[in-house]
């Protein structure tokens, strides 16, 4: 079954446009939906004319090289991915996890962040730009640096779908050069 929205057989017809969903910033424990008094508000009816028409499949950096996987993000955008969230267990003022702090953790991954971006530390090395979902409290106001090249803690081997709009090779840099 496909999970894209608006995918043709997905079981979701598509999005809602921003303004017809009004986001919930309201502080709730953390489980799964559907959450007592904050129920879905997703209303078919509101479906943005046409979404995902030109859904044609989709793909992933998933399987690829930490390299080529950033240089799918550089050309595409942030793309959701997998992590063992213990390694978010550390103590750090800089919210850097290390690749010796990364030997700790096992490559189990139990939990979903997205991979924003990618850079390297004059001091540190390579590193994932990760967004979590615990809230500007957390982490370098929700974000966290995890070291790259060495699938800390899982990261790097497990990435999300993203659509694909009518040619797949435009979703693909010619080279590795995209890398800085």
């Amino acid at each position: 079954m496909p999970s894209i929205l608006g995918q043709a057989g997905s079981e979701t017809p598509g999005l809602m446009a921003w303004e017809d969903y009004e986001y919930d910033t309201s502080k709730y424990e953390d489980t799964n939906p559907p959450v007592p008094g904050h129920p879905c508000a997703f209303d078919a009816s509101k479906v943005v004319p046409d979404y995902g028409k030109d859904i044609i499949g989709q793909t992933s950096p998933s399987g690829a090289s930490e390299d080529q996987a950033a240089a799918f993000i550089h050309h595409n955008g942030p793309v959701s991915c997998g992590i063992n969230a213990d390694v978010f267990r550390i103590d750090s003022d800089d919210w850097f996890v290390t690749p010796d702090v990364c030997g700790r953790y096992s490559d189990d991954i139990d939990h979903s962040v997205t991979c924003v971006g990618f850079g390297v530390d004059p001091v540190k090395g390579p590193y994932w730009k990760i967004k979590n979902s615990w809230g500007n409290d957390w982490g370098d106001r929700g974000f966290i640096r995890v070291a790259r090249g060495v699938k800390c803690a899982g990261l790097g081997s497990a990435f999300g779908p993203v659509p694909v709009y009518k040619d797949i090779s435009g979703y693909y840099p010619a080279s590795d050069d995209a890398l800085v």
